[in-house]
């Protein structure tokens, strides 16, 4: 996998993640059973993104410190 299909898979990730939880929050009303929702997905998106990050080789270090430390979605 090159970092540009990568990095698309991982935009994908983040944006099929808030779009289930957007979901989530438009659809239910108690915050126990949305919470428990959006924890299971978010762990799920977790474990996709290890797999995805077990698939890529950054090609040195720094690119890998650059990413985890400087890939914030935060929106």
């Amino acid at each position: 996998m090159n970092g540009q299909n990568f990095k698309k898979k991982v935009d994908q990730l983040w944006k099929d993640l808030t779009t289930a939880v957007d979901q989530i929050n438009r659809s239910e009303n108690d915050v126990v059973i949305r919470a428990e929702e959006i924890l299971m997905e978010t762990d799920a998106a977790v474990r996709q993104l290890k797999d995805l990050l077990r698939q890529y080789q950054f090609p040195d270090w720094s690119n890998e410190i650059y990413f985890f430390k400087n890939t914030n979605r935060s929106s």
